[in-house]
């Protein structure tokens, strides 16, 4: 692979070996730095972007204006916030294309969190522990 240094900011470069039926793609995503990416699920590179272009162009401008970018020099929690954001804007658009679910991509939000962590929230509240001004908290 190139040198960090010769290569553009944001670029992409992919790599694929036949008989290890292994992929790798190098991501250039800040000045002398290199992120790899090394699959063996994909064996074959195939982009269609006008197949595919427009609507994951589409996809990337509605996660990026609902959610906000988040800076983390942690690409796995990178990755992790990433593939959070485009499940919850899955769920969006298949939720409002029942015509009985009217509800904003944020209360949307709030409902999918409330409902990851109401287990977590009953195992605190019956913890004898926790002080009376916490647990009033809870309950709001």
């Amino acid at each position: 692979l190139h040198k960090d240094t010769q290569r553009d900011l944001y670029s992409t470069f992919d790599v694929y070996e036949r008989n290890k039926k292994v992929t790798i793609i190098s991501y250039v995503p800040r000045k002398n730095s290199n992120v790899l990416l090394m699959t063996s699920c994909h064996t074959k590179l195939e982009i269609d972007n006008q197949r595919d272009g427009d609507s994951m162009d589409s996809m990337d401008a509605r996660v990026k204006d609902s959610l906000g970018n988040r800076k983390s020099n942690r690409y796995t929690i990178l990755m992790l916030y990433l593939i959070a954001d485009v499940c919850i804007n899955n769920l969006f658009i298949l939720m409002s294309h029942q015509q009985s679910y009217q509800m904003t991509k944020k209360r949307i939000i709030k409902e999918l969190s409330a409902l990851l962590v109401i287990q977590h929230i009953e195992v605190r509240y019956q913890n004898q522990i926790i002080y009376e001004q916490t647990k009033d908290a809870f309950i709001r």
